[in-house]
Order: structure tokens, then C-alpha cells, then sequence
């Protein structure tokens, strides 16, 4: 729905594909893994206050006709408060268009008083696809924390901040000790993502791909 640092839309086909009709993603952010699969059955949880605004706003306001109503912008361009008609936008969706000129700085996942797009844009086919996935998510269930998941059999993918490099998130307080234990205990079909060196769980390496914000391999 969204660009976001660390989401897996490139690496979505990678993992196993769901084993159950409900998806739980502890850790929100841009639900690339559920929407990916197109999976409607859908239980977020995300603690980031902004983030989860947003995710309300595109679950119970948003539709295609708003959406339809955005400017387009290309790189270069400062965002406007407001439609070609003069319109204003909401807070939600100036966070949806900060997000989409966001280039992996955790200050991406807070509100900013000045948007400049950079090598991405929002054109007519970024808003296309936008709404394509509205239907996707509108059944979607939002949760404000991951403890707050009803343990059920479902597929959980458990994508925490990273150990060692999730300090850029505005939420990374993670107790991975106790968040290991926990997703032991998850019923179903349980995926936990990590980047290499991370130990507190016995994980193995998925894929090696180029990066997005540099020349080097991931």
C-alpha cells in the first residue's frame, strides 16, 4: 500500500506461501506478505501511532473516488496541502504521500512539515494501484500491539525491527528474548524474519538480493 523501510515486497514471494486463510502480522508496517498473497482475512498490528492512523484512514475512509482526487507528483516536487481543486487533505493523507517520497531515514515513519519526492514518485499508475488493493484490505482487522493478537491458528509473519539495525524505527523496543518465547507459542503456521547475525532465534539465511538504497547485496 505504501513504501516503508524494511518491507518485504520484493522478498514476499520468497517466504512460504500461507497455510491459512487468516494472516496475523505482528508488526505492521506496510503488510507487503498479506498483500502480496491478496489475503483479506487480515489481523495488523502496528504500534507506531502515525502508521497506525494511516492504516485506519486507507481501511475505513479511503476509497478509489479520494484517491482519484490526489495530486501527481514526480521527482523534484514538493507536496501541496491540498487537491488541484483546493481541496485540503488530511493528516492521513499527507503521511500517505510522505511515505511514498520516503527513502529508508526511520524519520520516514513520522510526519514531516516538508515532503520533496525523490527518485520515487505518485503518478497516475502509483494511484491505480492504490486503489486496486483498497478491496483487499477493507475487512482488514487493526490491532495498536502485537500482545493484543488472539493466539489462533493462523499464519503469523513476524517481522520485528531488526535486532541490529531496527534502531531507525520510531517504535524498537523489543525484548526479542521474550518475543522469541512468544512466537514458539504461536499456533499454526509461524514465520519470523531477521536480517544476518541476529541470534535470538535459531534463523537461516532466505535469499540475497540487491539493495534498495545502495549498489551492494542484501
Amino acid at each position: 500500500m505504501f513504501p516503508y523501510f524494511g518491507a518485504k515486497v520484493r522478498l514476499a514471494k520468497s517466504y512460504p506461501t500461507p497455510k491459512h486463510d487468516r494472516v496475523i502480522e505482528p508488526f505492521g508496517g506496510s503488510a507487503a506478505y498479506s498483500i502480496y498473497h491478496k489475503k483479506t482475512n487480515v489481523v495488523l498490528c502496528e504500534k507506531n501511532p502515525h502508521v497506525y492512523s494511516l492504516w485506519k484512514y486507507l481501511i475505513t475512509r479511503c476509497t478509489p473516488a479520494r484517491i482519484d482526487k490526489f495530486r501527481e507528483y514526480k521527482t523534484g516536487d514538493i507536496v501541496k496541502k491540498s487537491d488541484p481543486k483546493g481541496r485540503p487533505y488530511n493528516k492521513d493523507e499527507l503521511f500517505l504521500l510522505q511515505m511514498f517520497s520516503f527513502h529508508g531515514d526511520g524519520g520516514g515513519h513520522s510526519p514531516r512539515d516538508r515532503i520533496k519526492f525523490g527518485s520515487h514518485t505518485f503518478s497516475r499508475i502509483t494511484k491505480e494501484r492504490l486503489k486496486s488493493k483498497l478491496p483487499i484490505i477493507k475487512k482488514w482487522v487493526l490491532k495498536n500491539d502485537y500482545k493484543a493478537a488472539r493466539n489462533q491458528s493462523a499464519t503469523w509473519f513476524i517481522d520485528p525491527p531488526y535486532h541490529i539495525s531496527g534502531k531507525g524505527y520510531t517504535c524498537n523496543s523489543v525484548d526479542y528474548k521474550q518475543l522469541a518465547t512468544w512466537s514458539k507459542g504461536r499456533k499454526g503456521q509461524v514465520i519470523v524474519c531477521e536480517q544476518r547475525g541476529a541470534t535470538w532465534l535459531p534463523f537461516r539465511s532466505l535469499a540475497v538480493y540487491d539493495s534498495t538504497y545502495n549498489n551492494n547485496k542484501s
